[in-house]
This record gives structure tokens, C-alpha cells and sequence, in this order.
């Protein structure tokens, strides 16, 4: 006989594509529907915090027909696993996509290392992670009160993850700080644990008891290199006019940008400065 040429009925196809979140509570989720031979007469997506969700969970209907959709689902929760698959109807039959799985996690962000410390500036190293949303800036903020936010001081990075590091200048001598890492994202602004740190002072003054009544006495100033003044007497220290059980007192003026030790009245008595470690007497006639 003759032949005869026919084609079988096509099912209809459906997919949901990645999922995005636009904030702590709401998502937004697309996909399409194409159909040749049955008419599309109900689509939507279901979700569910169970696996494999169905029309029997939580819909949101997007009307009839095939092509692309999109829709938000918001009122979600936090740090909770949720499923989504879209459906469509046709005659008798539901069919539905592939699931897809996420969870709302707000950006994580912390100090690494605070570091370079003087009497007007730092480096602040942080670290910022997001598996669900984009960093549109991450950053410090710092004050001189707990507890710093966005509206006090801050040094911004710049977008993304990872590792970053902030350079604080400006800032006051012999002065107590508190930092926080922040980052922005478009549910809001997170910020990491407080950490604190204390400038250096610039200047300090130092005073010597002259219990060997010198006529003037002199000043040996190190800098962190080992290098010294080269010169004695060296600087004048200035004689006050007070006494401490009788005896004369000098004083000295110290930069302690330049130097980090210094010896008065030859090797008498050292009194040490370390920026890290504050200032102490060292007396080598003494325990």
C-alpha cells in the first residue's frame, strides 16, 4: 500500500533557571514552557521546604500558556533550605521541572588583621564571603565610640569577595579605636565582629631625677634601626623648675616617630621607650 508519514504528539517541556536572591526574604525565579501539540492551560512554580515540591505545596500561578515567566516568592526565611520546580498543566496532566535548591544566607565579613600601627594611621585587612548575594562594597568603619557603623568613619574597598585591606589615616595620637568590617549587598548592610587598636603616641615627654646634680645633662636617641644621634651630649634636655626630694628634674621631649629608645645623662639610668610595649626604666645599678 501506500505510505503514510504521521509524527507522534510532543509532551511539553518545562525549566526553571537559577534562582536569584533580591533580598533577606524574597527571591526571584524564572523559567519557560514550550508546548507544540497540547495547550498549556495553567503554569506557575511550586515550592516547599521538603524535596521534590508539587500543587499540593506552596504555588504561585503565572496564568496560561507557553514562553518565559518570571516571579518573586518572598516571606522566606533565613539560613533555610528551600525547593522550587515549576509546573503546567495540560488535559489530565501535570508535569514539572527540574528542583532547585537554595537558601537565603546573609554575607559573612570579618577583620584578618589589624597591622603598620603609628600615631596617624593603620592597616586594616578583612575578609568578605557571600554564597547568595552580590557585594556592591565592602569595607571599615571606625570610631572612637563602640560599635561603629557606615555613618561614622569608614575606608571602602570596592565590590566583591575575598580579602581586602583598608588604609587608615588621619587618625589622632595616643588614641583608642574601634573598627568593623562592613559590606553592602541589596538586603542591607552587614558588619563583622568589633576589634579595637590604639594609635601611637607622637610626642611624649620624659622626665629625669638628676640625684648626681649634673650642670646639664645629655640625651642619646635610637630609631628602630639601631641608628643613634651620634653625639654627645647629644640633645639638651631642659632643666624644670621642680625638684623631687630635693634633687633637680630634667626633661626631654621626645618624637617617637623618629625613635624608639633613649639613654639620659650618659649611662647613668636608661629609661626605654618600644612603641609596642609602652615605656619602662631600666636601671643598671638595680634590680
Amino acid at each position: 500500500g501506500s505510505v503514510v508519514n504521521f509524527r507522534t504528539l510532543a509532551l511539553p517541556t518545562i525549566t526553571t533557571n537559577a534562582i536569584k536572591a533580591l533580598d533577606n526574604e524574597t527571591i526571584e525565579c524564572s523559567g519557560s514552557i514550550t508546548s507544540k501539540d497540547f495547550e498549556i492551560t495553567e503554569r506557575g512554580v511550586c515550592y516547599s521546604t521538603n524535596s521534590e515540591p508539587t500543587i499540593s505545596d506552596k504555588v504561585i500561578e503565572l496564568g496560561s500558556g507557553v514562553g518565559k515567566f518570571t516571579c518573586e516568592i518572598s516571606e522566606l526565611k533565613l539560613n533555610t533550605t528551600y525547593y522550587v520546580r515549576a509546573y503546567a498543566k495540560y488535559e489530565d496532566e501535570i508535569i514539572y521541572s527540574e528542583q532547585q535548591e537554595f537558601q537565603i544566607t546573609l554575607p559573612d565579613v570579618s577583620i584578618w588583621d589589624i597591622s603598620d600601627i603609628t600615631s596617624s594611621s593603620a592597616i586594616c585587612e578583612g575578609v568578605v564571603s557571600s554564597s547568595t548575594f552580590e557585594i556592591t562594597e565592602c569595607g571599615i568603619c571606625y570610631s572612637t565610640s563602640e560599635n561603629p557603623t557606615i555613618f561614622d568613619y569608614i575606608v571602602s574597598h570596592g565590590s566583591g569577595t575575598g580579602f581586602y585591606d583598608c588604609y587608615l589615616t588621619n587618625l589622632s595620637s595616643g588614641t583608642k579605636y574601634y573598627v568593623r568590617p562592613y559590606a553592602k549587598y541589596s538586603g542591607g548592610v552587614v558588619y563583622g565582629d568589633q576589634e579595637t587598636f590604639t594609635t601611637h603616641k607622637s610626642f611624649m615627654t620624659v622626665y629625669y631625677v638628676d640625684t648626681n646634680e649634673w650642670g646639664s645633662v645629655g640625651v642619646y636617641m635610637w630609631n628602630d634601626l639601631g641608628e643613634n644621634n651620634n653625639t654627645w651630649p647629644g640633645e639638651k634636655a631642659i632643666k624644670e623648675y621642680i625638684n623631687v626630694n630635693g634633687y633637680s628634674v630634667w626633661s626631654f621631649t621626645i618624637d617617637l616617630s623618629a625613635y624608639s629608645n633613649i639613654i639620659f645623662n650618659s649611662y647613668d639610668k636608661y629609661l626605654i621607650y618600644n612603641r609596642e610595649d609602652g615605656l619602662y626604666y631600666l636601671d643598671q645599678t638595680e634590680d
